[in-house]
């Protein structure tokens, strides 16, 4: 079974940095790379095993 998924390691390495640090949506993603879709992207992350975000783990600032 092939491990071909239409974007390079460097590609991958910036799809990791724009989802998990910058916060980045995976709708988002292919609009800023030029390149593929939310699907390739979702599987990217998942061949990359990156889990999904977890919003409900953040907490607000709170006023001192």
């Amino acid at each position: 079974m092939g491990k071909k998924s239409g974007f390079t390691s460097a590609e991958i390495e910036e799809i990791k940095r724009l989802y998990l640090q910058e916060g980045r949506s995976i709708l988002q993603i292919p609009k800023i790379l030029g390149k593929g879709s939310e699907n390739s992207v979702r599987n990217a992350l998942h061949k990359a095993r990156v889990k999904p975000v977890s919003y409900t783990h953040l907490t607000l600032p709170t006023k001192a």
